[in-house]
């Protein structure tokens, strides 16, 4: 009788740190088990910040944009500027005082929002926004955090192309972050010995950025475009022939690479007397988590206006609360499951979405502004410009920047008289009595007939865009006008594109640099904690990302971009 092997080797634990850099440095232990009490008063926060979300919502729902000068932007550049450079140039305070920067520069923003322009709905809206975004990435990490996958395998170029094909699928549903921390060690297992820098660079590329460019739960800038407006399904449709291109180009290009490696050097194959399944999933009640977190997402519309309680917020707390008191400890340990990097999100942000309100408020009563309007006209612009900063900054405003940006190139008179249809739910289509009250409002445009019939049509399409999309709030008259304003993208064939360019933009130009996107330097500080020897910062972007990432990324451009808008 065949003896069965015995499993693969444990995965490589090592002492935690003094300190880590936040967002950059993973921890190298688990965290202690929640226990019922930890539980329950999670239970009990979670909830509230979920009402306290919903009241934000509504507060900032009817507040006007006010007018804020260009200073005040100041903040969030500096914010994010820290974000990208002080864990090189200051490590050691940026590793005890982030927190302290990012609720500093929040709080001058916020009082000065507050108490000097009398704008607290502005700042309300921004935090309504911040508790959904922060609820998605939590429940997803900690719930991704409870599913432990081991590979069977040895390593050959058609299984390392193969795991990362299934990285770049399940981004979309576990979201990048949650996609890499999953599959980035088993992935290191199977190529234990043989392993070379370009397979952690490939994967930073497929799983922890381009991958997860279908769906708002597969990148935080996809999620925000879905809190503004944009239909869950929307970027799907859309950018999946984008998503094929540079997912199919970035995988044969590593196959070919992995090929040439493995003719140069002797790969242990797969004992075939090994009787044991290939791949191995702990932890399968967390998928079924997952796609209950996925379900609240998608029937949060539908639930809300049966019983108007933040529903997403309220399965995704009940999603954690089940994960947390029934994933085996061991599970946990083995991913080396660790509260850290979720809680430095959470500080990191409440400052960015509290700095970035000047910012977005400005685009929107300046987008019309000759110098901004020269440098952001086409969708090719609009995707190198967020392509450009999302290499360097972070994606998630720079994706909000973007938007509010085309957004604030909307005429004023059509986004009234759009809020005064879909606010009436007796009202399907726009009347005569609408159209007459948008010439009334601007007379001296309407003298042109071909420009009120232009306007005319905008104003329909974006009706039955919102309609196509949102037709429940529509029935109930209960869009945003976050929901409206998008709505007049939607409609617009050619505006389509700017969303298209925004979202691949922000998405995939986050793999041009290991700060482009969080899971980037995470997956580079176990790599190095395992003893795989990385690029350095400036190594990555001459070594791979300009000669191998950049000209597929021109390449979409061409194919899909260049001329469009």
């Amino acid at each position: 009788m065949t003896q069965i092997p015995a499993g693969p080797a444990p995965l490589l634990h090592l002492g935690h740190p003094e300190s880590h850099i936040p967002l950059f440095d993973p921890p190298d232990v688990a965290s202690k088990p929640a226990g019922p009490r930890g539980i329950a008063i999670f239970i009990l926060a979670a909830v509230f910040a979920a009402f306290l979300g919903l009241w934000f919502e509504a507060v900032g729902e009817t507040s006007p944009t006010p007018h804020v000068a260009l200073p005040w932007v100041i903040p969030f550049l500096l914010l994010l500027g820290s974000i990208a450079t002080m864990p090189f140039i200051a490590k050691h305070f940026w590793e005890k005082h982030y927190h302290h920067v990012a609720l500093a520069l929040g709080g001058l923003v916020g009082g000065y929002y507050l108490f000097v322009l009398g704008a607290s709905g502005a700042m309300a809206k921004s935090f309504g926004e911040y508790i959904s975004f922060i609820f998605l990435l939590g429940s997803l990490y900690i719930v991704s955090g409870g599913i432990l996958i081991r590979v069977r395998r040895q390593a050959t170029p058609k299984v390392n192309t193969a795991l990362l094909l299934t990285g770049a699928i399940i981004a979309n549903i576990f979201g990048t972050t949650g996609a890499a921390m999953l599959l980035i060690r088993p992935f290191m297992r199977i190529n234990k010995g043989h392993i070379r820098p370009y397979h952690v660079i490939f994967f930073i590329f497929i799983v922890a950025n381009v991958g997860g460019s279908l769906t708002p739960i597969g990148d935080p800038p996809l999620f925000l475009g879905y809190l503004k407006g944009v239909p869950f399904w929307w970027v799907l449709e859309h950018c999946w022939p984008m998503w094929l291109v540079a997912v199919g180009l970035l995988l044969a290009m590593f196959f070919v690479i992995d090929t040439r490696a493995h003719g140069k050097e002797a790969r242990a194959e797969h004992d075939p007397h090994d009787a044991g399944p290939a791949v191995s999933v702990f932890g399968v009640s967390n998928l079924l988590l997952v796609f209950a977190i996925l379900a609240g997402i998608l029937l949060h519309d539908q639930l809300v206006h049966i019983v108007h309680v933040p529903w997403r917020e309220l399965i995704m707390t009940v999603a954690v609360a089940i994960s947390l008191a029934t994933t085996p400890r061991r599970i946990h340990v083995e991913n080396v499951f660790n509260y850290a990097p979720i809680r430095e999100v959470g500080f990191l942000f409440v400052g960015i979405f509290a700095t970035m309100v000047p910012a977005l408020n400005y685009l929107a009563k300046h987008a019309e502004d000759p110098g901004l309007r020269a440098y952001l006209q086409t969708p090719g612009q609009f995707y190198y410009k967020s392509g450009t900063l999302s290499s360097v900054l972070d994606n998630a405003p720079t994706y909000l920047t973007f938007l509010e940006t085309e957004i604030g190139k909307l005429d004023p008179n059509l986004l009234q008289t759009a809020v005064e249809v879909v606010k009436n739910p007796e009202s399907a289509a726009p009347s005569e009595a609408d159209f007459a009250r948008m010439r009334a409002r601007n007379p001296d445009r309407y003298v042109d007939p071909q420009a009120f019939e232009a306007d005319r049509k905008t104003l329909s399409e974006a009706i039955l865009a919102l309609q196509e999309y949102h037709g429940e709030n529509v029935r109930t008259g209960k869009l945003s006008s976050d929901q409206v304003k998008v709505g007049f993208l939607l409609g617009d064939p050619q505006l389509n594109w700017y969303i298209v360019a925004i979202s691949l933009g922000s998405v995939f130009f986050g793999a041009m640099t290991y700060i482009g996107n969080g899971p980037n330097f995470m997956v580079k500080s176990i790599a190095d904690n395992a003893g795989i020897k990385t690029p350095s910062f400036f190594g990555y972007i001459l070594r791979f990302s300009a000669p191998c990432l950049l000209p597929i990324l021109i390449l979409i451009w061409a194919l899909f971009l260049m001329g469009k808008g």
